[in-house]
C-alpha cells in the first residue's frame, strides 16, 4: 500500500503503536484497580494526668486501615497526612505542634506526632516543607481486602514548668486530617484513588502539683550544752501557676508530734 500523504503515513504509525500496546505482556501494565476501597480511623491521642515536673512524657495512638474490594493479592499504598491541629488558632505551628487550655486559650502545651519507632516527625505532603507522612505499602490477600494497624508514636515536652492547670486540646479533622491512597506499590500518593479524613483530638491534663524538696538541719557537734546552738536550712517548694500551697512542719520522727 502506497502512504499519498503525511496524514496516511501518521495513521499507519499510530495504529501500529496501539497493536503493539494491546499485545504487550500483562506485567508491564500501570496496576489500575478502581474498585478498591479503604476506610480509617484514628484513636484519640491522651496523655492523661501530666505532671509538668516530670519531664518529658509519651503515648501512642492508632491508625487503623481497612481496605477490601481490591484485586487479589494486589498492593497499596497509603499516605496519611497529619498537619497542624487547632492547637494554634490560625496559626501553623509543626514544630513543635501545639495543645490549647480548653478555658483559656492563650495557655498552651508543647507537643509532637512521630512515625512508628522513629524520631522522625509525622508531617503531609501538603504542607510546602518537609516533614512528609510515612508512605505505607500493604498487599492485599486473595480476596482483595486487609487490615492493619499503625502506631502513632507522641511526645509531651518536658521544661514546660509555668504551664497552667487544667485540659488542653488540639483536633484533628477535615484539611488536617487527609489519608490518600491508590491501587500499586508506589513512593508516594500522587493522584490518589480518593482521600479520607478521619477526625481524633490529642489531649491532656496538667494537674495542679507541688514539688517540695529540703536540706538538712545540721548542729554539728556539741559538748555540754549551756548556750542555744542555732542552725539553718532551706525548705523549696515549686507548684504549679496559680496553686495555692501552705507549708507546715509536725514533730518529725522523734517522738513529739504536735
Amino acid at each position: 500500500m502506497r502512504l499519498s500523504s503525511p496524514v496516511s503515513r501518521t495513521f499507519v504509525l499510530l495504529l501500529t503503536l496501539l497493536l503493539s500496546l494491546a499485545h504487550a505482556h500483562p506485567a508491564l501494565a500501570i496496576p489500575i484497580d478502581p474498585g478498591l476501597s479503604c476506610a480509617f480511623a484514628i484513636t484519640n491521642i491522651d496523655f492523661g494526668a501530666v505532671n509538668v515536673f516530670a519531664g518529658s512524657q509519651y503515648t501512642t495512638g492508632t491508625l487503623s486501615i481497612d481496605c477490601k474490594k481490591g484485586r487479589a493479592y494486589s498492593w497499596v499504598t497509603i499516605c496519611p497526612n497529619l498537619e497542624y491541629g487547632t492547637g494554634d488558632g490560625n496559626a501553623n505551628a509543626w514544630n513543635p505542634r501545639l495543645m490549647a487550655h480548653t478555658t483559656n486559650s492563650s495557655q498552651k502545651l508543647n507537643y509532637q506526632l512521630y512515625h512508628p519507632g522513629q524520631a522522625k516527625i509525622w508531617g503531609s505532603y501538603y504542607w510546602s516543607h518537609p516533614p512528609r507522612p510515612p508512605v505505607l505499602q500493604y498487599q492485599l490477600n486473595g480476596a482483595g481486602q486487609g487490615s492493619w494497624n499503625v502506631t502513632i508514636d507522641a511526645r509531651l515536652f518536658s521544661g514546660q514548668t509555668t504551664a497552667l492547670p487544667g485540659q488542653y486540646l488540639s483536633s484533628f479533622a477535615g484539611n488536617d486530617v487527609r489519608i490518600a491512597y491508590k491501587s500499586g506499590k508506589s513512593s508516594n500518593c500522587s493522584f490518589p484513588l480518593d482521600i479520607e479524613s478521619p477526625s481524633f483530638n490529642v489531649t491532656a491534663t496538667v494537674e495542679e502539683f507541688c514539688d517540695v524538696s529540703a536540706t538538712d538541719l545540721d548542729f554539728g557537734t556539741a559538748g555540754l550544752l549551756d548556750a542555744n546552738i542555732d542552725t539553718t536550712g532551706t525548705i523549696s517548694v515549686r507548684c504549679t501557676t496559680g496553686t495555692d500551697y501552705r507549708v507546715g512542719l509536725n514533730g518529725g520522727l522523734g517522738g513529739c508530734d504536735q
